[in-house]
């Protein structure tokens, strides 16, 4: 990312809050940098999801600070981290390879979302047990939370 990119996040009530009490001197950026990276490529596989590229993220992260409004100053560093952490990362798990769409059927967690989707199963089912684009896009994003833990542990 560039670094007006992650400029921008530093200039947000909640980042900048963070900076002024950063007394352990937690250094975000490399995190941030990387989440927002590849937030940037979930369009590559799914160019019909809804934004959440950087701009979500920083829309966000804008919000909580609008949000928390005054009781933003009674945050800690680490409070503020974990908030900065947790919105760069928290869709991070729609961002899917092309090769990974291939293999969704292979997975477990296709089994459990069929399973828990009826119309989903039924959808299977009518196209001879194969999922078409609808349907793996469905299943991505019924799946991106749990997905979250892949790209945390690379890190």
């Amino acid at each position: 990312m560039h670094t007006d990119i992650l400029e921008v996040f530093k200039s947000l009530l909640i980042w900048k809050h963070f900076e002024s009490i950063n007394k352990t001197k937690y250094n975000l950026d490399p995190l941030v940098n990387h989440a927002i990276s590849l937030m940037d490529l979930y369009y590559e596989a799914f160019p019909h999801y809804t934004l959440h590229n950087r701009q979500h993220q920083k829309n966000v992260l804008k919000l909580i600070g609008e949000l928390l409004g005054d009781y933003l100053q009674n945050l800690t560093d680490l409070e503020c981290a974990i908030i900065i952490l947790s919105v760069s990362y928290h869709d991070i798990g729609m961002v899917f390879k092309e090769d990974e769409i291939k293999e969704v059927e292979k997975e477990t967690n296709f089994k459990i979302f069929l399973n828990e989707n009826y119309t989903a199963k039924l959808q299977f089912e009518e196209n001879n047990s194969s999922a078409n684009s609808s349907l793996i896009e469905w299943y991505c994003r019924w799946v991106h939370a749990k997905r979250v833990w892949l790209f945390l542990n690379k890190l």
